[in-house]
């Protein structure tokens, strides 16, 4: 009974918490020429401008979301001319056991969606990261092996003003796993590793600079 109930309460507070951020997103102006990162937590928890010191850096990621839900939400681009999006998404996705052929078809969804309301801005769509299962507290769902089939589907859809960032090879550690360094829960980033993920977009894309 107990275990229910905490289970209906942390469902709830997702929910709701999730419904709060869309709604803010969507009661905020997007500048031009913003650059839009565009994620589930990995993305959410990290303070992008004051990271690269740039204003133009913009956050939308939300805790817990998924490739659906990111289909749900990027009407917020018709109305505005960012850009650059950079996306990343998917982990969530293989945590509800969802398989990497059903999750790129949303990808292609969100894709055409995006290119469609933009077709002149500059769509990055990054692997989907490493996870370390040492550090977890319960086992996942999913191990490296699923997301390194994933990040390939993923590459396969670049062309054009959408372009693949590899995350995925430059967390590793000599296991074949998410560093230590980088993480302390085997999944989400820490100071570290998103100074490490700064130094590959910063490689990658000069507006960042």
């Amino acid at each position: 009974m107990c275990e229910a109930y905490s289970e209906d309460f942390w469902d709830h507070a997702m929910r709701t918490h999730y419904e709060q951020r869309v709604s803010l997103f969507n009661s905020l102006e997007v500048k031009d020429d913003a650059l839009i990162m565009l994620g589930n937590s990995i993305t959410a928890s990290c303070n992008w401008s004051e990271l690269f010191n740039n204003d133009k850096i913009i956050n939308r990621g939300i805790g817990g979301d998924t490739t659906e839900g990111i289909l749900k939400r990027i009407d917020f681009l018709k109305n505005c001319n960012p850009d650059a999006v950079f996306l990343l998404i998917g982990t969530n996705d293989l945590s509800q056991e969802k398989t990497p052929d059903e999750i790129i078809i949303n990808y292609g969804k969100i894709i055409k969606t995006i290119t469609e309301y933009n077709p002149r801005l500059n769509l990055f769509i990054q692997s989907v990261l490493p996870i370390n299962t040492n550090l977890f507290i319960l086992p996942p769902k999913y191990d490296n092996n699923t997301i390194q089939l994933l990040n390939k589907m993923i590459k396969n859809l670049e062309g054009g003003r959408v372009k693949y960032i590899n995350l995925y090879d430059k967390f590793l550690d000599d296991n074949g796993n998410l560093k230590i360094e980088y993480s302390n829960d085997g999944l989400h980033l820490n100071g570290s590793g998103y100074l490490q993920w700064q130094g590959i977009l910063l490689d990658t894309y000069d507006r960042f600079k």
